[in-house]
């Protein structure tokens, strides 16, 4: 079984419950309820019967040092010296780890930025317990990543860049970053410099440089992006975006079973005291269906604009290069987008002044249209009127069909084919 706790809500307890699913062959829905001791039971005796293999990815997120606000954007150097937080949140987390690695023919598979000390007796590692650290290229290898990008291996570049990338181990991240600039015509001279400098100071200007040759736009939504600790949609990438022309934004849906219910209330309610808050709650609920309808009255010819249109289209491009360039990940299958760690605390650290608050600004204002539908307001409760959740992009003209329809048509999911044409397109 293969479990990344780099997806949103994937935490070490449902991992677990997912595991005696798999394991033990008992329902989900029973393994969801169950205790958790008994759980750890059955697992274990699962393992110990029969050989499986679990692999657990980014281990380190259900670790002390990553609880923390800038998790996501923690640099590797910060995380290798917080040797005091190696622990797990969850003290029975770290015990089940320990039991895990014991539960031969069963094998566990991790990997993880920062060691757990909870694999750790003293200086020793916990008896079964192999430490490997994760190795860059092999230099024979790199010749093939630059045909696999459409650059000659054999480039005058290529050899004193080699030399420089040694001094970090043959990065392969910063590798592809490398490579994706040099693709599209960047100089890769100023990737090494001529200074031949110390290793920290060399992934610094690596980095420095390549987020430099990105342009200005794709630069700020990369920025934008790298805000958010867990990948995101297409939405909440289209939220972050600089604004569709004419700024039109799709607004919470219309509160109709809440109009409806106040409608009542005021009918049969003659008590000066309370009709007033009812009478200015009602005018509320009214000015969100108001807009509501302007917006439905807008939208279709809204999304016909040439100019809306080439906005999209822009977005997309910048996608595409973004991927193109090392800096994003592009999960197909959930149509989600991530950053490497390293990628994101340092294009997060790029934001400043008026920028980041830009940044927080655009993230709030989307995700305060994602509230969830609350309970329809009473004659006790007359102010429930927060708007409902919304999954249509935000930011998207949507049609003038019902929710649902605009949905399935505002924007349409990014696929390989385009991201390759318009990569092949933008680099000919």
């Amino acid at each position: 079984m293969w479990w990344s706790f780099y997806e949103g809500g994937a935490t070490f307890d449902l991992m677990l419950r997912h595991l005696a699913a798999y394991a033990t062959g008992m329902a989900p829905a029973e393994a969801m309820r169950a205790d958790r001791l008994d759980l750890e039971r059955r697992i274990l005796a699962a393992l110990r019967a029969r050989p499986f293999l679990l692999m657990l990815d980014g281990l380190e997120r259900v670790l002390v040092a990553y609880h923390r606000l800038d998790a996501a954007r923690l640099p590797d150097d910060l995380a290798d010296a917080a040797i005091d937080l190696q622990a797990c949140t969850d003290p029975r987390d770290g015990r089940f780890l320990r039991a895990l690695v014991r539960a031969s023919p069963s094998r566990l598979l991790a990997t993880s930025r920062i060691f757990p000390s909870d694999l750790r007796d003293g200086d020793a590692l916990v008896p079964g317990v192999e430490l490997s650290a994760a190795q860059g290229l092999d230099p024979a290898d790199i010749p093939e990543l630059l045909r696999a990008v459409g650059l000659d291996p054999e480039a005058w570049w290529v050899a004193p860049t080699t030399h420089a990338m040694a001094k970090l181990g043959h990065s392969s991240l910063l590798w592809r970053l490398i490579a994706g600039c040099a693709h599209d015509h960047a100089r890769p001279s100023t990737f090494t410099g001529h200074d031949d400098p110390e290793p920290a100071a060399l992934r610094a200007h690596i980095l420095t440089t390549a987020f430099e040759h990105l342009p200005a736009r794709a630069a700020r939504l990369l920025s934008r992006i790298a805000a958010l600790r867990s990948p995101v949609g297409i939405d909440t990438v289209l939220a972050l975006a600089d604004p569709p022309p004419l700024g039109l934004r799709r607004p919470p849906h219309q509160p109709l079973a809440p109009l409806r219910q106040l409608e009542q209330i005021l009918a049969e309610d003659h008590y000066p005291s309370t009709r007033t808050h009812l009478q200015d709650n009602y005018d509320k609920l009214r000015a969100r269906r108001d807009a509501w309808d302007v917006y439905r009255a807008l939208a279709g010819p809204y999304a016909r604009l040439p100019e809306v249109l080439a906005h999209y289209a822009r977005i997309h491009v910048d996608l595409c290069l973004l991927e193109a360039r090392g800096f994003l990940l592009w999960d197909r299958g959930s149509n989600r987008h991530d950053l490497h760690p390293v990628v994101r605390a340092y294009a997060f650290e790029r934001l400043e002044g008026e920028g980041r608050t830009a940044a927080f600004v655009a993230i709030r204002d989307h995700f305060e249209q994602l509230r969830p539908s609350p309970r329809p307001p009473s004659a006790a409760s007359p102010t429930s009127s927060a708007p409902s959740r919304s999954t249509a992009p935000s930011s998207v003209p949507a049609t003038s069909t019902p929710p649902s329809a605009c949905t399935a048509t505002a924007w349409p999911t990014r696929s390989t084919a385009a991201s390759r044409r318009t990569r092949r397109s933008s680099s000919s």
